[in-house]
């Protein structure tokens, strides 16, 4: 199957550099050794390492670059060099090196042996280099400013047959290198096998989400050992289905910002990567938004589409998809995160809610899902199954029933101890201050263990008295030792017993 890999920079990890490339660090700097500017570009900031692409193992392909060389001496000259066919554990493998020396000659050569030198050479456009090196088994050629150069790379003992693709710019003290994009093509025959069955995440729609955000994640094992993950992020407001026709004419603009959506590898109770899918924050507007202002916007392809190949990849994980913050138009008030779906390599579901990450520990508060509600919405309702799953997890009471929560605290178990934490919990009118009859039990309900590491412990509130129709918050925090590690606010409705009565 051929292989193709376009990286552009426009999405960077969370250390500032690209996920489509791994550095070979030979050299002691603390900052990194490359990281993408602001102007988008992959700023190689010394030379002596080597930048590889995430690919599998290739034989032929072609590579294109657009970089820049930034000189700031030509004491000792300037070039860049391009590694092929190179084994990640030996060090072994090929490399062309393009080079200038302080007048200016020109020398290419491959794997040590001299190509060609043009002497007295014009100083080159260093700020728009675009080299090109095309390597179809035994033959390599290389083009360069309208030139191409051709070469013999016989296999040699020692030499790998396939290998990583990379660059890195040549010994020149001050200069470093720009690459504002990376084309690379390959027609390999590159045999794959599915691991696993592929992975469905539906995350809730939680606080104003109409429509939920999806995403479809696919692991492959090459036979050279590389796991590629593929994802799909689909779904939102940007991704629904055709309209209902529920009696009216008229329809609201909807819109969804998603703020830093990311896929995170789980490995024997760590993190083992954390993968950024975008940047920032994405706005998705409605397809058939139509207003004058959508042009304001840019176009977001979706659903979007994101491939990682991994040179090792863990045996046993669980992967989580989620995001950072959420928020939907016109509902501007409503917003959540960071949060999160965790699900085995079988699909099945470990835990869903507030994002669980390192040292994080998340709170949920749900009611009971046979609340008296559920039983007054008229089964002719359009979308009688949506309004009733809203019901069952939403938090509305009526003036006769209890108020009762169950709480949830989930956090990664080697990270606390058993009894470290501590959850408090407080029942408020809207504007934070007590509640007259704000008198409630705690029951503790027992501790249960996830996979991956993770543990959750339940409690049951429930307010001693009902406080009457109205709006009011209950207001939670976990605490390890004297710090507060964990916050969240649930709002809830009681609603009055006469259909006729107030509204809360």
């Amino acid at each position: 199957m051929p292989f193709s890999l376009h990286e552009d920079f426009s999405i960077r990890d969370e250390r500032g550099r690209s996920c489509q490339i791994e550095i070979e660090e030979n050299s002691a700097l603390s900052n990194g050794h490359a990281r993408i500017t602001d102007e988008g570009k992959y700023h190689l900031t010394l030379n002596g390492n080597k930048h590889f692409l995430n690919t599998p193992a290739l034989r032929n392909f072609r590579l294109k670059l657009d970089a820049a060389l930034v000189i700031h001496s030509m004491e000792f000259g300037c070039g860049f060099l391009l590694y092929f066919r190179h084994d990640r554990r030996t060090g072994a493998g090929q490399v062309l090196k393009a080079y200038w020396d302080t007048d200016f000659t020109f020398t290419l050569s491959v794997n040590g042996r001299c190509l060609h030198t043009r002497k007295n050479a014009e100083r080159p456009d260093f700020s728009s280099l675009k080299p090109a090196l095309t390597v179809a088994e035994n033959r390599l050629e290389f083009e360069w400013e309208g030139r191409t150069y051709a070469a013999d790379i016989p296999d040699a003992p020692g030499l790998p047959e396939r290998g990583a693709v990379g660059f890195d710019v040549a010994f020149s003290p001050g200069g470093t290198m720009l690459v504002s994009s990376v084309n690379l093509e390959s027609d390999d025959a590159l045999p794959k096998k599915r691991i696993g069955q592929p992975l469905d995440f539906t995350l809730a729609c939680v606080q104003g989400f109409s429509e939920p955000l999806r995403y479809t994640v696919d692991l492959f094992r090459y036979e050279t050992g590389e796991v590629e993950l593929a994802c799909t992020m689909g779904g939102t407001i940007r991704g629904r289905g055709p309209r209902k026709n529920a009696g009216g004419r008229q329809w609201t603009y909807e819109s969804d910002r998603l703020t830093q959506p990311y896929l995170r590898i789980e490995s024997d109770g760590e993190e083992w990567a954390n993968l950024l899918l975008a940047n920032g924050t994405l706005l998705l507007m409605d397809p058939e938004e139509d207003r004058l202002c959508v042009k304001l916007f840019p176009n977001i392809p979706w659903p979007a589409r994101r491939r990682f190949v991994f040179r090792g990849f863990p045996e046993h994980f669980l992967i989580a998809a989620g995001y950072e913050r959420a928020a939907h138009g016109p509902w501007r008030f409503a917003a959540n995160g960071p949060y999160e779906l965790i699900k085995t390599p079988d699909n099945r579901v470990v835990y869903e809610g507030g994002a669980l990450r390192r040292d994080a520990v998340a709170l949920t508060a749900a009611s009971p899902a046979d609340k008296r509600l559920t039983t007054r919405i008229p089964r002719e309702t359009p979308g009688y199954d949506r309004a009733l799953k809203h019901a069952a997890g939403q938090h509305y009471y009526f003036e006769s029933e209890r108020v009762s929560f169950t709480v949830t605290c989930t956090y990664r178990a080697s990270r606390y101890e058993r009894d470290e934490l501590k959850v408090r919990a407080a029942f408020t009118d809207p504007y934070g201050g007590p509640l007259a009859a704000g008198a409630f039990t705690v029951d503790e309900r027992g501790r249960r263990r996830l996979e991956g590491g993770f543990e959750s412990r339940d409690v049951s509130i429930t307010l001693a008295k009902n406080p009457g129709c109205g709006v009011y918050h209950l207001d939670l925090g976990v605490e390890a030792g004297p710090a507060t590690v964990c916050e969240s606010r649930t709002v809830f409705e009681v609603l009055s017993d006469d259909p006729a009565g107030p509204c809360p």
